[in-house]
């Protein structure tokens, strides 16, 4: 942030920015593209009223959270699998210790709104990990894109250190997030950019003695051309995200897991609602393919 503009900063974050702001197209970050956005947030309303709720106890305090399962299973891998065969309790509390309920309502608000409700800007290393557990590669890529755009407004500024020890000690090895943060450090040179015996320096020192896969995720990248461009930049996205499959094409297989077409066109035809919903979401190419 240049000098003329005097905001108050967290030590990693762009302070003044809400995660609206963040959101700009300057990044051109996916999520931003308005239909993505609104189907993603139209799913709560075609799904929430006609699944069953799960009781989650998060977190040593063990807070409840009531999420409605068919979305859980939807954004998550680790949902799809707990549930993919009968549970001998179906009344049985979920249970996520190593989970803060802070963080996993950050996810439930990532679910049904497709932002959370804490700031991403300060938080996006470690919601990344979040999705990283629960097998979210949607909400990590939305993560990592908050992350992107948050450097690309912060003027070239390097990732803060906390940020970088949160991967290594919390991410796996060989992470997108390790990656990232990897490329973006090796890229500004945080050694470099500070004098040496100054105390920036010497806790940089310290973390690299402290995390010797950062210095050799480091040392890997050290001969990179990257002609100009930052880590962050569009061009290099594909490198630090999940593979992930689009929405569209989750949802409809998973209403096709419960039951096949067939059934679910006779149930529309009675005026099920569920039904008639999933059913146009089944037949949303069919016009599309006519016109073709």
């Amino acid at each position: 942030m240049s000098s003329s503009k005097k905001r108050k900063t967290g030590g990693d974050g762009v302070a003044g920015l809400s995660p609206t702001s963040i959101l700009e197209p300057k990044a051109k970050i996916e999520l931003s593209r308005p239909e993505k956005l609104e189907f993603h947030c139209s799913m709560p309303a075609k799904i929430a009223p006609f699944c069953p709720t799960i009781l989650i106890s998060v977190g040593s305090s063990k807070q409840i959270f009531t999420v409605p399962r068919d979305l859980l299973t939807l954004h998550s891998g680790y949902f799809k699998e707990l549930f993919a065969s009968p549970r001998e309790d179906e009344d049985e509390k979920i249970a996520l210790p190593l989970l803060s309920p802070m963080d996993f309502g950050n996810f439930v608000s990532w679910i049904y709104i497709g932002r959370t409700l804490s700031a991403a800007t300060a938080s996006a290393t470690r919601f990344w990990v979040v999705g990283e557990f629960l097998s979210a590669p949607a909400f990590q890529n939305w993560c990592i894109d908050i992350y992107r755009n948050k450097l690309l407004l912060a003027a070239n500024r390097s990732p803060h250190r906390d940020n970088v020890r949160l991967a290594y000690e919390k991410s796996g090895k060989g992470s997108k997030l390790r990656k990232f943060l990897a490329h973006c450090s090796a890229r500004l040179g945080p050694l470099e950019s500070h004098a040496e015996g100054s105390d920036q320096h010497t806790a940089w020192k310290v973390l690299f003695q402290e995390f010797p896969d950062l210095t050799y995720d480091i040392a890997a990248i050290a001969g990179k051309d990257w002609k100009g461009t930052m880590p962050w930049d569009d061009e290099h996205r594909a490198l630090y995200v999940e593979d992930e499959i689009p929405l569209e094409n989750q949802w409809e297989s998973q209403i096709l897991l419960a039951r096949d077409k067939d059934a679910i066109k006779e149930a529309a035809s009675t005026g099920c609602v569920c039904s008639i919903i999933e059913l146009d979401h089944l037949e949303r190419n069919k016009g599309k393919e006519a016109v073709s």
